[in-house]
């Protein structure tokens, strides 16, 4: 069973958002997969919807970048648990911007669209962060999917930058009309390449 640190171990003062929050538990468990990160929205059924990177191996470097697939989980709550529902993303395998291990998902909904914004690369064995990972739009008009890209020439958010590779961070930086949907503002994600994280402006 998974155990919270001592606070009072690390001698270092709690904040009050800290004292604030509760351990309730382990949201998903998948015993043959490492689970990253989260996207929750409520869905069109009024249930918790969670988009998670999730890969088979025990390792996560170079795992995430060579095995991760974007996995669709449902819950009644926000504190779950969670079960499975199905696979939305897997890397194409083929010449594609999205070859391998679609990653860090971000989920928002728009009027009746949902917007899934997630990375990918197009060679895992570029290490050690990969130089050639990418931004890229799907979308939904039902939290189950299908997700599509909306076109070719708008599927690609923020294309691998030269020196860097391409980061998402929620609410720094807003795309105020994701391109294809058809959507006005408000913001979908913040995405924007990094030239040295977490030193970034």
């Amino acid at each position: 069973t998974p155990r919270m640190p001592d606070p009072d171990a690390a001698k270092v003062p709690r904040s009050s958002l800290e004292r604030s929050i509760k351990w309730v538990g382990v949201a998903i468990e998948e015993p043959n997969y490492t689970i990253w990160g989260g996207a929750p929205v409520i869905g069109e059924d009024g249930k918790v919807h969670l988009l998670c990177a999730r890969w088979p191996e025990p390792n996560v470097d170079p795992a995430w970048r060579k095995s991760s697939e974007i996995a669709h989980y449902i819950a009644d709550r926000p504190e779950g648990p969670f079960r499975f529902q199905a696979v939305v993303a897997t890397g194409t395998g083929r010449e594609t911007w999205d070859r391998y291990a679609p990653h860090n998902p971000d989920m928002h909904k728009f009027g009746d669209t949902y917007a899934l914004v997630h990375t990918a690369n197009t060679d895992y064995r570029q290490p050690p962060h990969n130089r050639n990972q990418s931004i890229g739009l799907k979308v939904a008009k039902s939290v189950f999917g299908p997700w599509q890209s909306p076109s070719r020439a708008d599927r690609v958010l923020i294309d691998a930058p030269p020196a860097a590779p391409a980061v998402i961070f929620r609410l720094s930086v807003f795309i105020p009309n994701p391109p294809g949907t058809g959507m006005q503002s408000p913001p979908l994600s913040a995405a924007r390449p990094c030239a040295a994280p977490p030193v970034c402006s």
